[in-house]
Parts: structure tokens; C-alpha cells; sequence
């Protein structure tokens, strides 16, 4: 009786199925949960403790801060960007479309997309940073310099996001057809899970969850145009998407990090 060789139980492209839209969800709820709770934690707590700043209101969103301690309302989109910026070096190592790679693909683009946070500080006047130039004058001046460096640091953001997917398409791990599918589960878990921890944050009030819901969804809109970067490759045959199918574990994981992060545990972790 012959013996099956190791090549018989690799999946081969034509035995692969689209990803699984649930897993791609829980994937992504976990990576921004994780966001969401590493700006609060990293971010504002670090700032709380080092800087003695008296925070007003410490939401995953906002954190408007008492003089003289103003460089504290920069911690949380830094403490992001930092983070972000990690996971996009880790996304290099392993170019296969696996689900950690897409936790960290999700993770990363949330977390330097934070980075619009300076342009809508610039246009709102509210926010992190409008706090960190509030005593600078003239006002207009370093708002209009704000909006310059929040465009200027989004653009590697958007980078990111498009080359690791292109290297995807380049080796046959994604099939273009299933892009949307990919970043349509990212940004509306992304969008839809901050904006509801901001709804359910006592503190702010309504104006504020208002201005969220432009900020989360307008944020993370660079998902959005990614098609408009990547062409479809010349295909000699047909590829598939690699399989990632549904698994209780993300799904458990990603209900559990949602929850952690509308209950308030960002807000309730202190030094």
C-alpha cells in the first residue's frame, strides 16, 4: 500500500475557499480592541503617572488635560503610532496570509491611522492634540501645522497598508476579487467598535460621541481607497484565496477583547 507523501495534505489553490467573514470580523475586533486599550494603558496612563497630568476625561478618545502638563493629550497617538509601526515591521516576516498575519495588517493600520487624529484636531479644534497647541499662538498657525503633519504621517500609514497587501497578490496568498472582503471587515469592526466605546463612555457627552463617529469611521477611511493603489496581476490561471476558515477561537477571543474594551478596561488600568 502506498504511503501518502506531505504534498498530498498541502492545500493546493484550487481546494481553497474565500476566508471566512466571521473569523476576518473576530480578527479584526481583537487588533482594534487591542488598539483602543494600548492607547489608553500605554499611552494615557504612562502620561498620568510621568507627567502628573490630571486627566479630565480619560476615554479611549479624547483626553483633555490641565496646564502645565499639555504634551500628556500627545501620549495616547503616539503610544499608537509606536505600536503600529512595530506590528507593520513584524507584517515583513512572514508574507503568507495566515489570521496572525491579519491581526497584525489590522492592528497596524489602526494604529498608524491614528495618526489623522492630528488632522482632525487641526479642523475640530477638540481632541488629544488641539490640547498640546491650545496655549501656542497664533492659533491659526500651528493648527494649519498640525492639519500639514497629520496629512504628512498618514501617508506612510496608507503605505503600509497597501504594500503588504500587494505582496499578497504578487505571491498568490489573496485573490484580488477578495480585497473588499478583507477591508470592508476591517474598517467597519474598526469604525463601528470605537465608535460604540465612545456611546458607552459615561463622560462624554453628546457632541462628543458625534465628533467620534466622524473621527473613528473618518480615520480609517484609508482602508476604503487601497483598491485604488493595487491593480489587478496578469493571472496565467486562476488564484484563490488562501483558505481561513471559522475558528471558535478568534471567534471567543474577539468577544471577549470587544467586551474588555466597551466595559471600560483602558480606562480602569492604572500604574
Amino acid at each position: 500500500m502506498p504511503i501518502p507523501s506531505s504534498a498530498t495534505f498541502v492545500e493546493t489553490p484550487h481546494r481553497r475557499r474565500p476566508p471566512n467573514l466571521l473569523t476576518l470580523i473576530s480578527i479584526a475586533a481583537v487588533a482594534s480592541a487591542f488598539a483602543g486599550i494600548a492607547r489608553e494603558v500605554i499611552g494615557h496612563a504612562i502620561a498620568d503617572r510621568l507627567i502628573g497630568a490630571d486627566w479630565v476625561s480619560n476615554s479611549p478618545f479624547f483626553a483633555q488635560v490641565n496646564p502645565p502638563a499639555r504634551l500628556a493629550g500627545a501620549c495616547g497617538t503616539l503610544s499608537n503610532l509606536v505600536l503600529g509601526g512595530l506590528a507593520a515591521l513584524l507584517v515583513r516576516v512572514d508574507k503568507r496570509f495566515t489570521s496572525g498575519w491579519y491581526f497584525l495588517w489590522v492592528f497596524g493600520c489602526v494604529s498608524l491611522m491614528n495618526s489623522g487624529r492630528l488632522l482632525y484636531s487641526a479642523i475640530s479644534g477638540a481632541g488629544d492634540l488641539s490640547v498640546v497647541i491650545s496655549a501656542f499662538n497664533p492659533p491659526w498657525l500651528w493648527r494649519i501645522l498640525l492639519a500639514v503633519a497629520g496629512i504628512f504621517i498618514y501617508r506612510p500609514a496608507l503605505r503600509f497598508a497597501v504594500t503588504a497587501l500587494r505582496d499578497l497578490l504578487v505571491r498568490g496568498e489573496v485573490a484580488y476579487r477578495d480585497l473588499w472582503r478583507l477591508m470592508l471587515a476591517a474598517y467597519f469592526t474598526a469604525s463601528v467598535l470605537l465608535t460604540a466605546g465612545a456611546v458607552l463612555n459615561p463622560v462624554n457627552s453628546g457632541l462628543v460621541v458625534i465628533g467620534v463617529v466622524g473621527a473613528s469611521f473618518g480615520l480609517n477611511f484609508g482602508l476604503l481607497i487601497i483598491p485604488a493603489f493595487l491593480s489587478q496581476p496578469v493571472e496565467s490561471e486562476p488564484i484563490v484565496t488562501r483558505s481561513m476558515p471559522f475558528h471558535w477561537f478568534w471567534f471567543s477571543f474577539g468577544l471577549a477583547a470587544a467586551v474588555a474594551f466597551l466595559a471600560g478596561l483602558g480606562r480602569a488600568i492604572r500604574f
